[in-house]
């Protein structure tokens, strides 16, 4: 515009000008890139530090579940003997099918099933001579707390 209106004398510099601005549209694009790929290379890097870290983190965790299993498994084993334990206690304390036959002459029915190993109810029976009377001594029980931790 200055040339056209005669201020100043110069010569076409179109084509210089052009040259300058893609030079430096070409180092902008270049930093640009350049700082890119170093972040990318620090995202990289960091992710690899986190799948380090995961796998310690994951073996560690694994470890821990197999300690609390192996402690699981001994006091299911302990839980397992006690309930054997008061199974015997408790066969013992139930009156034999002869006795009952006898004092009850046949007459009776029982269903005793026990929903696990032991059963929290039970029943007993005995006769008794009380002065000229014969007796007989019938006990139905639920009992809660049966000695089984």
């Amino acid at each position: 515009m200055l040339n056209n209106r005669v201020v100043i004398q110069s010569t076409n510099q179109f084509a210089t000008g052009l040259f300058i601005f893609i030079l430096s549209q070409a180092q902008v694009l270049s930093y640009r890139f350049s700082q890119a790929f170093t972040k990318t290379e620090q995202l990289s890097k960091a992710l690899d530090d986190t799948n380090r870290n995961l796998e310690s983190m994951v073996e560690s965790r694994t470890e821990s579940l197999r300690n609390a299993n192996k402690q699981l498994d001994q006091e299911s084993i302990k839980v397992s003997k006690s309930l054997q334990a008061a199974q015997v206690i408790q066969k013992a304390i139930l009156p034999p099918d002869e006795k009952l036959e006898t004092l009850l002459a046949k007459q009776h029915f029982i269903i005793y099933k026990p929903k696990d190993i032991v059963s929290g109810d039970f029943y007993w029976i005995n006769d008794a001579q009380l002065g000229n009377l014969q007796n007989v001594f019938v006990a139905v029980v639920d009992c809660t707390g049966h000695g089984v931790p």
